[in-house]
């Protein structure tokens, strides 16, 4: 038999009320899981006072609650996650900003050499990286001016809590 776990206490463990009536209703239906509710007893947090402390009197105030709660984490989720993913893009800048600053020098002798293979072969690890640092600012948009590590940054955290609003 399987047994479904509730978490301590929703007040003391950041759990919320209508996350702990959902986790409940499970108990309700089969109440050979619980042992007449002796799980969600044991933890403080019993059905019956979550109900009536926040003045749910019936299934359709609990289901609304509970839907109410599931569209704003849903929402919460998905901008967490187009932050996540604007930070990371952020961090791929820096790092390419790193790579191009640290190689110019040696891709500049390079070009200047008219393009020497014996050169190219002495530095190909250089030569190679800041190529890419190039095809990666010119696939970003940034063909005309490179952008520096500080613009960069400050850009990207602005745009990110834009996209956090």
């Amino acid at each position: 038999m399987t047994t479904t776990w509730i978490r301590p206490v929703h007040k003391s463990k950041g759990k919320s009320v209508v996350r702990t009536l959902i986790d409940t209703i499970g108990y309700t239906d089969n109440p050979e899981k619980s042992n007449n509710f002796e799980y969600v007893k044991s933890y403080g947090c019993d059905y019956f006072t979550a109900v009536k402390e926040n003045n749910i009197d019936t299934y359709d105030d609990l289901k609304r609650r509970a839907s109410a709660a599931s569209g704003e984490f849903r929402r919460t989720n998905n901008k967490l996650r187009e932050i996540e993913a604007k930070l990371k893009s952020i961090a791929e800048l820096q790092k390419q900003i790193g790579v191009y600053g640290k190689t110019r020098s040696a891709y500049g002798a390079y070009i200047k050499s008219g393009k020497d293979p014996v050169f190219y072969e002495a530095n190909r690890a250089d030569i190679v990286l800041c190529q890419t640092a190039k095809r990666y600012f010119n696939e970003q948009g940034h063909k005309d001016k490179l952008p520096s590590i500080n613009r960069g940054c400050r850009t990207g955290v602005t745009q990110a809590n834009r996209v956090g609003r």
